[in-house]
């Protein structure tokens, strides 16, 4: 929990009650390597904090594998339509590695959200980083040259 501890002291938004509240309903998991957490069809309602190791959100196009993302440690991961909108997971999310990853869920994240304002606050700086790395990532697809 210390990375995720850091990470929330870092963020100047939390005081040590909310970190306390927050880390008292996350669960430590250590998950071994090619471990599906998320396959298409599947509902979600957690989010993961990387701790340790190293994942991969990806898809099938016809035949093709195409990834999405890969994250490493101190990064948020979660199916963005599983877990935010309540919808099944079109992507799959799997550990490449051993990894150690905490889990909150998505009623708890909720609850903690309408009890202290800053966890609202926290939740959209993270939206608004999500959002750039998509564009990045979007921009990157548009201009790469047909093979």
């Amino acid at each position: 929990m210390e990375s995720l501890i850091k990470l929330l002291k870092e963020s100047q938004v939390f005081n040590t009650e909310t970190i306390h509240e927050v880390t008292s309903h996350c669960v430590l998991q250590n998950i071994s390597k090619g471990k599906i957490l998320i396959s298409p069809g599947d509902f979600s309602d957690k989010i993961y904090f990387v701790k340790k190791g190293l994942l991969r959100e990806y898809y099938y196009e016809s035949k093709y594998e195409v990834t999405n993302q890969i994250v490493s440690e101190d990064t948020f991961f979660y199916s963005t339509e599983a877990f935010i909108n309540g919808e099944q997971s079109k992507v799959i999310l799997e550990t490449l590695e051993d990894s150690e990853l905490i889990c909150i869920r998505k009623k708890a994240s909720q609850d903690l959200s309408q009890r202290y304002p800053s966890i609202l606050f926290f939740e959209n700086s993270l939206i608004k980083t999500a959002l750039v790395g998509f564009e990045k990532r979007m921009r990157m697809f548009r201009l790469k040259e047909p093979l």
